[in-house]
């Protein structure tokens, strides 16, 4: 792993450091949080960071600021000894340790391996900490890899007939289509599953669907559904390996230019034949004021009180019980990040 250690006093410090480097661990010692926060987007974020806690100062604003980070940074407070009361206020700001500044070099080593454990096991549950040497990718998700079976079952069962696979480079031209976006809020990940029709399929798919041929209004509210449909299937499929996907609004897209990593396949049965595609990426969550969100929104980050209780948790999806909770206890002008799956 990679631990930053924050600390004034360079002998604390470069104690820890010292303490730790033997297990195998990248280690960078550090004054206070500044490279930390510089970082958090970059290769060399660290895993783990080692902050400090005074009895004058408390925790400065940084380190807040590094405790609500996302993907999460595993943050330990070294505190001078530990009272009740230097415990309560790491905690209180979102800490996820503490340690004394005095821990003997055994308890430094089986934290730190304790560490390693709890990285696996909450990495294969999907949230908590991500590794800055195994940043998230939707490839690893077992069902994005299995999505072409995935949605041939799905559509096969709202359908009643069993669709063959047939993997493309391209789409064909489409005349009506479909998306929907997935935002896996704990890793900031976002995902389009779209569905289309080209002009000569749309009558065998009005027909599998209504049993006859039907106008294109009509379609394309079928069309809709049929995303909704894959991006529920999805959802259901990644929670089966701790992944929480939130969903957006499934609506009519002009045909996609997609990025080249992009699934692109074909579900057909006789003369009936969708187009499905499939990409992700990084999402860049952005910051709106309390009352100006919308329903459909999903919350980047947690937010809190100024006490630290917790009001709403992150990958909630927004909804105006919501922003009317929001507007009354942190305020309509309160700044709330936000990754628009709406």
């Amino acid at each position: 792993m990679r631990v930053a250690i924050a600390h004034s006093n360079p002998k604390v410090r470069e104690r820890i450091a010292g303490l730790i480097s033997p297990q195998g661990h990248v280690v960078r010692a550090l004054t206070d949080c500044s490279w930390i926060l510089d970082n958090l987007d970059g290769p060399r974020r660290p895993d783990v960071a080692v902050v400090e806690l005074t009895a004058r100062a408390g925790l400065d604003d940084a380190v807040r600021t590094l405790c609500r980070a996302q993907p999460h940074v595993y943050v330990i407070a070294v505190v001078p000894d530990l009272k009740a009361t230097f415990v309560q206020t790491a905690y209180e700001a979102g800490v996820d340790d503490v340690m004394s500044a005095r821990a003997s070099g055994v308890e430094v080593a089986g934290r730190v391996g304790a560490l390693t454990r709890i990285r696996r096991w909450v990495g294969s549950m999907g949230v908590g900490f991500a590794s800055s040497d195994e940043g998230f990718d939707l490839a690893a998700l077992g069902v994005w890899n299995d999505l072409p079976s995935l949605l041939s079952s799905e559509f096969s069962q709202m359908l009643g007939v069993k669709l063959e696979i047939r993997t493309v480079d391209v789409l064909p031209t489409l005349a009506q289509s479909a998306e929907i976006q997935l935002t896996l809020a704990s890793e900031t990940s976002t995902a389009s599953v779209g569905i289309g029709l080209e002009e000569s399929g749309a009558p065998g798919f009005g027909r599998a669907v209504f049993g006859e041929e039907v106008l294109a209004d009509v379609l394309a509210d079928a069309i809709r559904e049929f995303a909704n449909g894959a991006g529920g299937a999805i959802k259901r499929g990644a929670l089966t390996e701790g992944y929480t996907f939130s969903l957006g609004l499934p609506k009519m897209v002009p045909p996609p230019s997609l990025p080249d990593d992009s699934q692109v396949f074909e579900l057909h049965h006789e003369d009936l034949h969708l187009w499905v595609w499939a990409s992700g990426g990084a999402a860049k969550p952005s910051r709106v004021a309390a009352s100006l969100l919308k329903e459909g929104m999903v919350l980047a980050r947690e937010i809190r009180t100024q006490s630290g209780t917790l009001l709403v948790t992150a990958g909630s999806v927004v909804t105006e019980r919501t922003v009317a909770r929001l507007v009354r206890v942190v305020g309509p002008t309160a700044l709330v990040d936000v990754l628009c799956a709406a």
